[in-house]
């Protein structure tokens, strides 16, 4: 006598994928959601912070978990990740949907690139193969050592004014490179802590720009986000007391939609030089998966951005970035 209890094996096969597509898509959907909701403890504590940043990544891991469960019939979770996915959205398309101010017809252009170059990176021809490739007019170099400053003295017929802060026991010297002369120069400490940051005015055409290159510490304990926090709002106040068209770049190791950043343009009065033009996702170079933009470029009311790109890989694990302004 046989059984007829006994299920077919190609549909015990078919159960066994389904349950299992199901189960891994609900737990990266709630695994998402979760952080999504962390996130917006950013400005408590210094944890929540760390959530704040991947909001991208949450986008595409709720969007395809929840296509996933529409597969599987699983329609009420896959519309409870849906509606996270539109709130990740809209958080991460505030900073770069707001109109974009247009160049004045008389207007002097400037091109600014920014190059976090590694302490480790041994790559210098890389680099220098940038800088000469688009020839900016200043060039914000950010984790020098003694040995990156003495590599770039090869383009000094080029740019002949530098100033610098090296270091070579962190990640956190500063160099500044103008094929302009210095009106003003300083090298300014930002925080009680040995931080620099690059102030400089340079003359465009009769017109005076300020400059500010600058590298916030990453948020990963407590004391490195009050830190960063502290630092920011520095900056903010010596934008406010800007006189001049002012412009500002540096690896402020926030993503653009956080609230660091969005709290430090409106603090600082000054405008984000991705509005209009979507995210400058240049870190982590070695995982495209995992990238965010960090690394930013702010400028004054009365200064217009014409293009800004992120440039090729140089050896470091940020990507360069390329900025053409408009000054009235």
């Amino acid at each position: 006598m046989t059984s007829n209890t006994e299920k077919p094996k190609g549909t015990a096969k078919f159960l066994s994928v389904r349950f299992g597509a199901t189960g891994l898509a609900a737990a990266a959907g709630y695994v998402a959601a979760t952080a999504t909701l962390a996130g917006f403890g950013e400005r408590w504590w210094w944890f929540f912070d760390l959530f704040s940043h991947f909001r991208l990544q949450y986008i595409a891991m709720l969007a395809i978990s929840a296509l996933v469960l529409v597969a599987c019939r699983g329609k009420r979770t896959a519309a409870f990740f849906a509606a996270f996915v539109v709130v990740n959205i809209i958080i991460v398309a505030l900073p770069f949907a707001a109109r974009r101010p247009s160049p004045q017809r008389d207007t002097h252009l400037v091109t600014l690139a920014y190059i976090n170059v590694n302490t480790a990176n041994r790559r210098v021809d890389l680099v220098r193969e940038y800088i000469t490739r688009h020839s900016p007019d200043v060039v914000v170099l950010e984790e020098v050592s003694d040995g990156w400053i003495e590599s770039m003295k090869a383009l000094e017929d080029t740019y002949p004014h530098v100033i610098a802060s090296t270091h070579n026991y962190d990640n956190f010297g500063m160099g500044l490179m103008s094929r302009r002369a210095f009106v003003k120069s300083e090298i300014v400490c930002m925080t009680q802590y040995d931080i620099p940051s690059a102030y400089v005015q340079i003359n465009i055409d009769g017109r005076a720009l300020s400059i500010i290159g600058t590298h916030a510490t990453p948020p990963g304990g407590a004391e490195t986000w009050r830190l960063r926090n502290l630092q920011l709002d520095y900056i903010a106040g010596v934008a406010r007391a800007c006189k001049t068209p002012l412009v500002l770049a540096g690896d402020l190791n926030a993503a653009s939609w956080s609230h660091a950043v969005r709290k430090f343009g409106r603090d600082a009065a000054l405008v984000d030089a991705s509005r209009g033009r979507g995210p400058a996702l240049t870190w982590p170079t070695f995982f495209a998966p995992a990238r965010i933009p960090i690394d930013h470029c702010f400028h004054s009311q009365d200064v217009a951005v014409v293009s800004r790109s992120v440039g090729p890989s140089i050896g470091s694990d940020h990507f360069p970035v390329l900025v053409t302004l408009a000054l009235p």
